[in-house]
């Protein structure tokens, strides 16, 4: 869904050169189908990325932008490292659930998507 999301968006007038660029654009798109996101949301040992939540569910996303693909499998056990120790979403109102997601995009520009995710 991200990538198709993504695949939108012209790629010289609104270029993806950034960890901060993925999520802002994604932060957007959430909110144009009515969801109720937010961005860097802080907690006691950090900051999630992305944050997405609705009456029973917690949807927790910390992204990261790769060069290449080698740099994105590396990338993705940064980013599920980092949500496993400062333990992203565990916070205050509960919900039933919790879903936490680490996300890589590979800007290589013949790739230009999600190619590495993991559900933590």
């Amino acid at each position: 869904l991200f990538n198709s999301a993504l695949n939108s968006v012209s790629y010289d007038n609104y270029p993806i050169v950034s960890e901060s660029s993925v999520q802002n654009m994604l932060k957007l798109y959430l909110l144009g189908a009515h969801q109720k996101v937010l961005s860097e949301v802080h907690e006691a040992k950090g900051r999630a990325d992305l944050v997405v939540n609705t009456d029973n569910r917690r949807i927790v996303f910390e992204f990261k932008y790769a060069k290449n693909e080698t740099e994105a499998k590396s990338k993705l056990l940064d980013a599920v490292e980092q949500i496993k120790t400062r333990d992203y979403g565990n916070i205050v109102p509960k919900k039933t659930e919790l879903l936490r997601i680490a996300a890589v995009f590979n800007a290589a520009p013949k790739v230009r998507s999600f190619t590495e995710y993991q559900a933590v």
